[in-house]
């Protein structure tokens, strides 16, 4: 997963999320539709290589371009203008869970 309950702040708040039950009960929405989300936005193809690319084993780190279509960066499109992808979450660096996954949290 990519985000968590920390992800649904300001206009995004979801009250409540200091409950045990509301705390499970969205993370089991995350858990099913975080995926389904992901495959509509990036197609079936670049999903499944997105998903591995991110979620390579320690110690090594996920290739840049997956980090920029998770982060955002700069390019220049095809009219040679320069333009900026925001990318898909708001965050300022990866954190290692415990499993050894890649967490990412909004700043």
């Amino acid at each position: 997963m990519f985000i968590d309950q920390t992800y649904f702040v300001g206009e995004l708040d979801i009250p409540n999320t200091d409950q045990d039950s509301v705390q499970e009960r969205l993370q089991t929405f995350i858990k099913k539709y975080e995926p389904i989300f992901l495959q509509k936005l990036l197609g079936w193809a670049l999903y499944n290589q997105f998903v591995a690319g991110i979620n390579v084993a320690l110690p090594a780190t996920p290739d840049q371009r997956y980090l920029d279509l998770l982060y955002g960066t700069m390019y220049t499109g095809f009219d040679g203008i320069l333009r900026r992808w925001k990318g898909l979450i708001v965050t300022d660096s990866p954190i290692y869970n415990l499993s050894g996954w890649l967490v990412y949290r909004k700043p």
